[in-house]
Parts: C-alpha cells; structure tokens; sequence
C-alpha cells in the first residue's frame, strides 16, 4: 500500500528548502514510483509531504539520500510520520505541459455492498473503485461520468467546487448505472451543466432506469441511490467543446456493455477509457460471451491505435497510475485471453475463480470475478437445456 510521508521541520524555512531539493532529487525528478511531492511553510516551520510506494522504499531513500543531506545542514531535526494512504485523488498534467487544459481523477474507494451471490473466496462482496474525471481549462469544466450512491457523488461536488471551476458538461461513457446514477446530485449541485452521452449509448442508460434493473441497483445498494435517476441527453454530435479544446466522443464497440465510448482529448494526449480499460481491477465479464470477449479486445486496441500517453480508466484501483497506458491496455487484454482459456478448461464455476485467482489473484474487487464465473455456467445450462 501506499504511503504518505509527513516532514516537519521546526523552524525550517524555504531557504532550507531550496537548499535539500538539489541533494534529495540531484536527476531533477522524483523517484520512480512517487506520486507526490508538496512542501511549504506551517506556523513552527517548514512541512514537506511525499506520496511513497512503501515505507521500506522511503526508508531506504532517507539512508541514501535525506539523512546525508540534513548532515550539511546544522541544527536541523525533521519529524517524520508514515500514514496509509487511502484514497488518492491524482493530478495528472505531465502529458499536458503544453496545453491550456488540466486533468484530474478522483477515484471513488471499493464499497461493501449487499452481495447477490455466494461467496467464492476470501473477503466480503465489494463493488470496484471507480474513478471520475475533469479536465479543465482556464474557467470552465468537463466531468466524465457520475459515479452512483449519493455519498460518492456528494464527495465529486465538493471535489469540483474546490476547483472553483465553472462545470459546463456531465459526460456518460456508457449505460450502465453506476457511472451515471450520480447525475442527480452532482446536477442539483450545477444546475447550469448538462448531462450528455452519445445517441447510441441512451437506449441502455433509459433500460437501466426500468423497473427491473432499478429493483438490481437498489438490492446492490439500498438507500443509496435516486429513486428516479436522471438518463443522460443525446449529445448533438461527437465533440465536446471545451474552450476552443475539442473532447472527442469515439465509440468503440464493446466492452463490458455496448456500446461503449471513450473521451479522447488529442491536445492532451489523454484518453478517458470508461469501462474499455480496467487498471488494478477484475474486470466485469458477466454480460459477455466468448465472441464479446474478442470484440472487446478489439475495442481496447483502437485506444492503443491512438497511442496516448495518459489512459484513466472507470474502475481502477485508488492506488493506480494512469500514466502507464501499455501496461494499462495489455493488461486488459491478457485478463480477457485468460478468462477465456480459464473457461475452456474449468467444469465449474469455482474452478474457473480458482484458475483466474491464481492469475490475477492481485487485482482489487474478486466479487466482480464470482459474478463472471457464475454468469458463465448459467449461460452453459441454459444452452444444454
């Protein structure tokens, strides 16, 4: 797990600053793996916060590096503290030096949910960390997608609001509920934005709200979704203009639903993949077939056809990096390849959990996993019947 690392310096100040930084980071970066470094001035001195791998990690760098450095340094006496990080809310601007426009993720943490199905391993059921994204230009503001329970998207407003941003547009990557049951709150909050998806993608978002897929959602999360959740707008055409920036809408096909669209800023080099893209996270398989599975696929490679250089994807885990897109994107693949070949050789949905958590026994959310495995040997009995 990650961790943040807390340096007090009592009566430290930015000359001392400016004098460690050079020492701590002579390659003029930070360590590989760092996600944070911030420091500025408190009322008894200087504080400096990093975003770590581990503590082992850090420990070793102060060996190295931090404790030589305070040794030049007379009467200097840091205070360092080691704390969990739960959730990280990242800032990613390194693809986008040259642009006007700002990306930020905020990632919405695993919850406990009333699980509809067995156990089939370890842990309680959970529903996957999911993220949301705005990208921003100098006033106003773009969020892609809403989240679902009341809690999260309550957390997005104030998120936004502390951007002091002007929120323009709700985008809806695809249909299904938890990514857009959020709208009601997030628009009472900015009655002013509008909520859009693409033409082809509102016939699901309209079935998600029927009768019988609302009894799903509220049996998943009772009491804590709309009552009646807003359905996003057609979007009139496939960009979405953002200060002169174009957000292209691409729709790829499959992926765990379709249609499924991602929100490709070239100005960036970004891509907001939805549910195209999973990062750290067993991937929702349920409503899929073998032949999906390969249309799948085949929609992940049009983002690489792209080649950029950030992809967030709609469930990742809190801790994930979305400036890895290789590793993001193969990844995907390889979990479907192997969920196939895992299916063709497992006789029950047990063996085939088993067979994938021997695989991927590290990704976050192994609910998602049991709902496959069961979905996959329903589907056998129904053929067989």
């Amino acid at each position: 797990m990650a961790v943040a690392v807390v340096i007090d310096v009592p009566n430290g100040n930015q000359q001392f600053y400016d004098q460690i930084v050079p020492r701590l980071f002579p390659e003029g970066k930070l360590p590989e793996g760092w996600q944070l470094h911030i420091a500025g001035p408190t009322e008894s001195g200087w504080r400096i916060v990093n975003v770590v791998p581990s503590q082992a990690q850090f420990e070793a760098f102060a060996r190295e590096r931090l404790g030589p450095a305070l040794l030049q340094l007379e009467g200097v006496t840091p205070q360092i503290m080691f704390f969990p990080v739960y959730r990280l809310v990242q800032t990613v601007n390194d693809a986008a030096m040259s642009s006007a426009l700002r990306l930020d993720v905020f990632v919405a943490p695993y919850k406990p949910i009333a699980g509809l199905i067995a156990p089939m391993g370890k842990g309680e059921p959970t529903w996957p960390a999911s993220s949301v994204s705005l990208i921003s230009g100098e006033r106003d503001a773009v969020l892609i997608d809403a989240l679902i329970t009341f809690e999260d998207a309550g957390r997005v407003v104030d998120w936004i609001r502390a951007t002091g941003k002007n929120l323009t547009t709700i985008y809806i990557t695809h249909g299904h509920g938890d990514h857009f049951f959020g709208l009601n709150t997030v628009l009472n909050a900015f009655p002013n934005a509008r909520a859009v998806t693409a033409a082809a993608v509102v016939p699901e978002a309209q079935e998600q709200v029927s009768p019988g897929y609302i009894g799903f959602w509220n049996a998943v999360f009772p009491g804590q979704i709309p009552e009646h959740p807003i359905v996003p707008a057609a979007l009139d055409g496939d960009v979405i203009d953002l200060e002169g920036h174009e957000l292209s809408i691409i729709n790829v096909g499959q992926a765990d639903t379709t249609p499924s669209t991602i929100v490709y800023v070239p100005d960036m080099d970004v891509v907001i993949a939805g549910d195209v893209a999973y990062n750290g996270v067993h991937q929702w398989l349920a409503q899929t077939d073998h032949e999906k599975r390969m249309q799948w696929i085949a929609s992940v490679e049009k983002i690489e056809a792209l080649n950029p250089k950030i992809v967030v994807a709609g469930h990742k885990d809190p801790h994930a990096r979305d400036d890895d897109p290789a590793t993001i994107l193969s990844s995907t693949k390889t979990y479907i390849r192997d969920f196939n070949r895992s299916l063709s050789e497992s006789h029950s949905a047990q063996q085939l959990v088993d067979k994938m958590m021997a695989l991927h026994g590290g990704l976050g959310n192994p609910y998602t996993l049991w709902t496959a495995a069961q979905a996959m040997f329903q589907q056998a009995q129904v053929a067989a019947s």
